[in-house]
């Protein structure tokens, strides 16, 4: 059967340690608004979040947040600070493709 996802207590909880600067509840909220898992979809949002935890040294934060520039979603079409974030994230061996 699995396990029954509950989008609003995985919010309060990430939100909760990331008050504590934990920088892997930082990558998951920024995540969650990413995809619109139990939150409105916002890409401005998750580029805040992705944003804490890369300056935190998060690799898979420096990924996300390179991809949203690559893209531009959420934040200005930016290919050279995406190469940025991907060479820090690749340089903490977060591959460039997942």
């Amino acid at each position: 059967c699995g396990v029954q996802q509950d989008y609003a207590e995985a919010l309060r909880f990430f939100d909760q340690a990331s008050r504590s600067g934990d920088a892997a509840s930082e990558v998951n909220l920024g995540y969650m608004y990413d995809h619109g898992l139990g939150v409105i979809q916002n890409h401005a949002v998750a580029a805040s979040w992705y944003r804490q935890a890369a300056e935190r040294g998060e690799p898979q934060a420096q990924y996300n947040h390179a991809d949203l520039y690559l893209h531009g979603e959420g934040v200005p079409h930016d290919e050279a600070v995406a190469l940025a974030w991907f060479q820090k994230a690749a340089l903490q061996g977060r591959p460039r493709h997942p």
